[in-house]
């Protein structure tokens, strides 16, 4: 996990909320394992005591409702819990990111995620690897059955997503030609994309023959992603920015590149974009200081 959101706006502090570990699918990639964890009411009204322990009062506080699948308590559930998390802690600027599988997606989403969330919704999906069962590599069929209407059912709705796509071993593979890989985005309507680099940590790490990318693999294929992107980019120069796609990191390795070839400093430093030292965890046994 990155420790800056992509297409997030600033902030002063990046919380992630693992609301909840279980999970509705199995993914092969999964960093946290799918367990019975979670937070109650009560441990999210103590979340702004433990935010002011690292965050000075008026700080802005980006909080990323995580899991597991933060959405399996209901649409209510999440909007109760965010009433809660601001009610106890006024003395902060509370921001709200969620990354969802879109399983649970229906009617009863739209208001709070319009309410809370700016419309912006983080939708994770992965070619192969998310399984309706574990071990039954067939019900990935039934998984992209349910997903991609879901997904087209949010974007009728009027809300705003980007997705989250983790640069596996499966992956590379699945879209040796990096150009379907875009062209197939563009057709599904998704305008943000996120590529984050798969790290050998839960599920991952029983799967790695399949999922896993050792550094020279991972940079050899990020690199001919960024040359294929670039490609692309040229050919859709003609379609307006707010239409066109934006995959990160590459946007921003390009901007980088740009801000070197000008003399100026900063810009990305790796593959995975852009990190953020201020990130933290809060779950049902406490605070951790990073990410988890």
């Amino acid at each position: 996990m990155t420790g800056r959101l992509p297409y997030a706006p600033a902030f002063d502090h990046l919380v992630y909320l693992r609301v909840f570990e279980g999970c509705n699918l199995h993914c092969e990639h999964c960093f946290i394992p799918s367990n019975p964890k979670r937070m109650t009411m009560d441990d999210l009204k103590a979340v702004p005591e433990k935010v002011a322990g690292f965050a000075p009062e008026g700080s802005t506080i980006m909080l990323q409702w995580h899991g597991g699948e933060p959405t399996m308590f209901g649409a209510q559930w999440l909007d109760d819990a965010i009433h809660t998390v601001e009610e106890a802690g006024p003395q902060f600027k509370w921001q709200h990111g969620i990354q969802t599988n879109l399983m649970t997606y229906g009617d009863d989403w739209v208001p709070v995620y319009k309410r809370h969330f700016g419309g912006e919704v983080g939708v994770s999906w992965d070619p192969k690897i998310r399984l309706m069962r574990r071990g039954d590599a067939a019900s990935n069929d039934t998984y992209e059955r349910k997903f991609w209407p879901n997904f087209e059912r949010l974007l009728a709705d009027g809300l705003d997503p980007y997705m989250v796509i983790t640069f596996t071993g499966t992956f590379v593979r699945h879209f040796r030609d990096p150009y379907r890989f875009f062209q197939m985005l563009e057709e599904h309507g998704v305008k943000r994309v996120h590529l984050e680099r798969v790290t050998r940590t839960g599920y991952a790490r029983e799967n790695w023959g399949r999922v896993g990318l050792d550094n020279a693999e991972y940079s050899a294929a990020m690199g001919r992603f960024m040359r294929a992107y670039w490609r692309y980019r040229e050919m859709r120069h003609v379609v307006e920015a707010h239409d066109r796609l934006h995959v990160s990191p590459l946007d921003g390795l390009f901007q980088s590149v740009e801000r070197l070839h000008a003399g100026q400093a900063g810009g990305y430093g790796c593959w995975s974009g852009s990190c953020d030292t201020k990130f933290h965890t809060i779950d049902a046994n406490g605070y951790k200081a990073g990410c988890t």
